[in-house]
């Protein structure tokens, strides 16, 4: 049986934390990145996944700060946005869910 794993991702307006977890796990390989040394989110989720070296995720989880739509979220304090389709196309994850950092505590 193939471990799925679970990128985990908290985006605020200045700092990204990511951290791996599967079934059987609590999360590991944490990480926090500055969010300025990055053009996107998408630069910064690649250079995680560079780093901790493993396969690409079954699926990607992110607590973000800012209002979440449909399948994509806009941070209130920083201009970026997410989006469910292109961090699927551009990381190979199958599932992107995001959620208000405030609706997850």
């Amino acid at each position: 049986m193939t471990m799925r794993t679970h990128l985990l991702v908290d985006v605020g307006g200045t700092h990204t934390r990511c951290g791996i977890a599967n079934e059987r796990r609590a999360p590991r390989e944490p990480r926090v990145f500055d969010n300025r040394a990055f053009a996107d989110p998408i630069a910064l989720l690649q250079q995680y996944l560079a780093e901790v070296g493993g396969a690409v995720p079954h699926a990607l989880t992110a607590a973000v700060a800012g209002p979440a739509r449909e399948n994509s979220i806009r941070l209130t304090n920083l201009d970026w946005t997410l989006d469910g389709t292109q961090i699927r196309s551009q990381l190979g994850v199958e599932r992107v869910e995001f959620i208000n950092d405030f609706a997850a505590l």
